[in-house]
């Protein structure tokens, strides 16, 4: 595909942020993977982060303009709802048109870019917590607040050992499921029993497996509950 812009901007940048003029020095050599715009940087400090789940990049694979691309340290900033791609022995990280992604695989999890071929959907990228005849698709959202209050666990997405309760600011975790049916419908769901309604004819066989199996409790996470369920009604 043609090459997109190289718009990493280093005028007085460089200056405050060394690493840049690094990266503009050799990224002419890189792949055209690498060559979008810098990721953002968001001030600080604050509590969380603005990625999909922790700061660390992992490997993974990414279909990026028609292209596989293997082997690549990969993460997803929740916040901006782009991907982002680190050339190794670089800090600096590039975001990615999302237009141009088709899916991503970070640690062997994928992420499809659900709003490039279904555009009513909120644009961003949306985890595959199951697919078969049915899937389900998780689609997670930072942004920015503030608060007097500890909003350390489920505001923030997780316990953080280091977490300052002197920062007001914080990164907003917020989580959307979405259930596709055999035909290609996609509609949002958000309890248990949500799920369960989209098996009609085994609402009750359902009921009774997830009761055995102990996932109807609160200690199950929507996640497993939803990957379980479909895993028995498929069967």
């Amino acid at each position: 595909g043609a090459a997109i812009a190289f718009s990493l901007c280093i005028s007085g940048a460089a200056q405050d942020y060394p690493e840049l003029e690094t990266f503009m020095n050799s990224a002419q050599g890189l792949s055209t993977l690498y060559r979008g715009k810098q990721a953002l940087k968001y001030p600080g400090p604050y509590n969380g982060n603005e990625y999909w789940a922790s700061k660390k990049f992992e490997t993974g694979d990414i279909l990026f303009e028609g292209k596989l691309y293997r082997g690549v340290s990969i993460n997803i900033d929740a916040a901006a709802q782009e991907a982002l791609v680190r050339p190794g022995g670089h800090v600096v990280s590039v975001a990615l048109p999302a237009d141009m992604v088709d899916y991503l695989t970070m640690d062997g999890v994928k992420f499809v870019n659900l709003h490039k071929k279904y555009q009513a959907l909120p644009s961003g990228f949306y985890e595959v917590l199951y697919a078969g005849k049915n899937s389900v698709y998780k689609r997670v959202m930072k942004r920015m607040n503030s608060s007097v209050e500890s909003v350390n666990g489920s505001p923030i997405g997780y316990d953080d050992p280091y977490y300052r309760n002197d920062v007001f600011e914080y990164f907003e975790y917020k989580a959307d499921y979405y259930f596709q049916d055999e035909a290609g419908k996609i509609s949002k769901i958000r309890r248990k029993r949500d799920l369960i309604r989209k098996f009609p004819d085994k609402k009750r066989a359902i009921r009774r497996y997830a009761n055995e199996t102990g996932i109807s409790g609160s200690s199950t996470s929507y996640d497993v509950y939803c990957q379980q369920v479909l895993k028995f009604a498929e069967q």
